[in-house]
């Protein structure tokens, strides 16, 4: 059985993605460039926690990159949903808080 490579798999994600994001926006529903973006980020996020738990062994460099692009994530839908710089900001901080703090236990 061949690894599984994770680029690949990562621009397919994107481009499945885009074309959902296309078709979502033709049949009608709104929207803008950070929902867009967020949508993408989060998927990708998804993608790279999987690779990380499950075909990087547990490995800490994609198992953090997975959870920065979901703060990244949450951060952008939290700005596309209430227009706030201040809301986001302080989603992205408080994720990363709280990420730090769970590294510094577990080691």
């Amino acid at each position: 059985m061949s690894k599984v490579g994770y680029g690949s798999i990562s621009i397919a994600i994107v481009f499945i993605c885009s074309g959902l994001i296309l078709i979502l926006s033709f049949v009608g529903i709104p929207m803008d460039f950070f929902t867009s973006f967020s949508i993408i980020l989060l998927s990708l996020a998804f993608w790279t926690l999987i690779y990380g738990f499950k075909f990087g062994g547990g490995d800490r460099f994609w198992i953090v990159n997975g959870l920065f692009l979901l703060i990244l994530s949450a951060s952008l839908l939290s700005y596309s949903i209430f227009h706030s710089l201040i809301v986001s900001f302080s989603i992205l901080l408080i994720c990363i808080g709280a990420i730090i703090i769970l590294a510094s236990r577990s080691r």
